[in-house]
């Protein structure tokens, strides 16, 4: 019973994501009620799947799992110190289950926005040492001669290229500093005009920048579309 179970697995999967691929793909004759039910089925799945995950790898393995464990070897002074830890996060924890019903919501609101401080804190933190610093660094051995010979590289590469980098580096930095902000009406722009001419070439750099971005994400979706696609055909062919 269950191997024959089992061969029925592959093909009602592949029929299952063959119907979801159609119902999603259905969006281009425009919003209909089989993309918004693929849009419902795929957020409560993911919904579930993030609750059962948080259930299974935080609330049983990161608290109570090691409560027993430190329970069952009788090493209570570890014991004590872990609850000493954990309790205050269970507390907020419950605490930010306020936020469920309209009545209690405002009760939550103080351990939402510590939970928010903390996290924008952490990102701020991250990206300032893993982005920032790194780039500066980055900027800075640009037109390093000694760095140059010691990989190997062509030197007049590396310097039309450190250059074409530094150049756009500064331009972009003067158009955020220079561009963006204009004068009131009526009130003259005391700066040199230089500025004004490299505030348009960082323009130029973001402009480009943009579009190679925008690029990358529509191949992204190109290539996605014709897996899809190729995936619909695979299954068309193999029930054929």
């Amino acid at each position: 019973m269950l191997q024959q179970i089992s061969q029925l697995a592959e093909p009602i999967g592949m029929i299952i994501g063959f119907l979801l691929t159609i119902m999603v793909l259905s969006y281009i004759i425009g919003d209909n009620v089989l993309f918004r039910l693929a849009v419902h089925i795929f957020i409560g799945v993911a919904t579930g799947y993030a609750a059962v995950m948080i259930l299974y790898n935080v609330i049983w393995y990161q608290v109570l799992v090691p409560v027993l464990q430190l329970y069952t070897a009788g090493n209570s002074g570890n014991l004590s110190m872990y609850i000493i830890r954990v309790v205050p996060a269970v507390i907020l924890g419950i605490w930010m289950l306020t936020k469920v019903s309209p009545r209690t919501a405002r009760w939550g609101t103080p351990v939402l926005a510590f939970l928010t401080g903390v996290g924008a804190a952490t990102v701020i933190a991250g990206a300032v040492r893993g982005t920032i610093f790194p780039q500066i660094g980055a900027s800075i051995n640009l037109l390093n001669r000694q760095s140059a010979l010691a990989e190997g590289t062509n030197l007049v590469g590396w310097f039309i290229n450190g250059l074409v980098i530094l150049i756009g580096i500064v331009a972009t930095l003067i158009y955020f500093q220079f561009g963006v902000r204009r004068p009131p009406e009526g009130v003259a722009a005391h700066r040199p005009v230089i500025l004004d001419y490299v505030s348009t070439l960082g323009e130029g750099f973001i402009v480009v920048t943009l579009g190679v971005l925008f690029t990358g994400v529509y191949l992204a979706a190109l290539a996605a579309l014709v897996d899809r696609i190729n995936y619909l055909w695979n299954v068309i062919l193999s029930f054929i």
